[in-house]
């Protein structure tokens, strides 16, 4: 965790891999776990909730499943008056932002398919696929080492972000060569989070090719970083 001296939160980020995450579905909703960490001191069930800018209850966030959440940001009753006025503000706020576009799948109960693609949506089926890896480790522990010891988990806090969930869902591909190249952020929930997963990114050290049996391929894969902005 890293705190700040500019303002009252604290920041945390998580990873999920395509692969190695935990089921995304509305009845384990990973971010409702982490509302906890979020609004210490706000029930959740008695603020004023907004789904992409319409009225809704807590039940409708309740059935938000992870791989459409873009982002939830809470604000406690002083700031939620300014935004939306005393009544309503009385208790809070809680903004939710859906994606718009392509979801983010993180599922490791589901097996890969044995189908490589390009940008132009070209497939080439391959019997044995082994994906890339950062330094040949398998365990993908390089990989969070590289995060945690890289990232800013920082960021959205720096640039004003308030208490929240930031999902930074994003692909790149590691060519033949072993390095990261094409990084493409589906959505960038702001707050500095996008940019920072791009610089992170540039940072990439080399990683172990990806193979289609013995043949070296240009390997996509796709994860989600998530910032955690808290009180303290």
């Amino acid at each position: 965790m890293i705190s700040t001296t500019k303002t009252a939160w604290t920041t945390t980020f998580i990873v999920a891999c395509f692969i190695f995450s935990v089921p995304s579905n509305a009845q384990d909703q990973k971010f409702i776990h982490e509302l906890a960490e979020v609004g210490k001191k706000i029930s959740f069930e008695s603020v004023s909730i907004r789904i992409n800018n319409r009225n809704a209850s807590y039940a409708d966030v309740l059935k938000i499943p992870d791989s459409a959440l873009l982002k939830l940001e809470v604000y406690p009753k002083k700031e939620a008056i300014k935004l939306i006025g005393k009544e309503e503000g009385r208790n809070g706020l809680m903004l939710v932002t859906l994606r718009k576009g392509e979801m983010f799948q993180a599922d490791r109960t589901r097996k890969r398919g044995n189908y490589i693609y390009n940008d132009k949506g070209d497939s080439m089926y391959c019997d044995h696929i082994t994906p890339a890896t950062l330094g040949g480790d398998t365990t993908h522990n390089s990989w969070y080492q590289f995060l945690a010891k890289n990232l800013g988990a920082s960021v959205p806090v720096e640039n004003g972000c308030p208490p929240g969930i930031y999902n930074v869902d994003f692909s790149f591909t590691v060519d033949k060569n072993g390095m990261v190249k094409e990084v493409k952020i589906f959505e960038d929930p702001g707050y500095g989070c996008g940019n920072e997963v791009r610089r992170l990114m540039r940072q990439s050290p080399q990683w172990a090719v990806g193979l289609c049996g013995n043949t070296t391929i240009d390997f996509k894969e796709k994860q989600r970083i998530t910032f955690v902005a808290s009180e303290e």
